[in-house]
């Protein structure tokens, strides 16, 4: 739950940002990814794109500055968060940059689909 989350993130940094992607269907793709990429570190994968011919890893191609702050992220998210809001989330969640909390039943929309 948030409480717990957040009090976890609080006891390893001084300060904590709170990100509410609940009922965000998202958006377009490059908005996710340039999103993420202001949180994340040069090498750190953002997403891997896939489809009946090729696969596509989407990588961050510098440091975003955010990328090292010491500042704790929560994601919220609900079974309506989509699309470039789901991306972003699961990006940061991925690569260790931000904790991700929802409410029952637990997960984002999950579509992996992008559109």
């Amino acid at each position: 739950d948030v409480s717990t989350a957040s009090a976890e993130a609080v006891s390893t940094a001084s300060a904590v940002s709170v990100v509410d992607l609940r009922g965000d269907g998202g958006g377009a793709l490059d908005a996710g990814v340039d999103l993420a990429k202001l949180f994340l570190r040069r090498g750190q994968t953002i997403a891997v794109l896939q489809d009946q011919r090729s696969t596509r890893t989407i990588v961050a191609d510098a440091d975003g500055p955010f990328a090292r702050s010491p500042e704790n992220l929560v994601i919220l998210v609900d079974d309506r968060t989509a699309s470039a809001a789901e991306l972003f989330a699961g990006a940061l969640q991925d690569n260790r940059r931000a904790t991700l909390v929802a409410p029952p039943p637990g997960h984002t929309f999950g579509k992996a689909k992008i559109q």
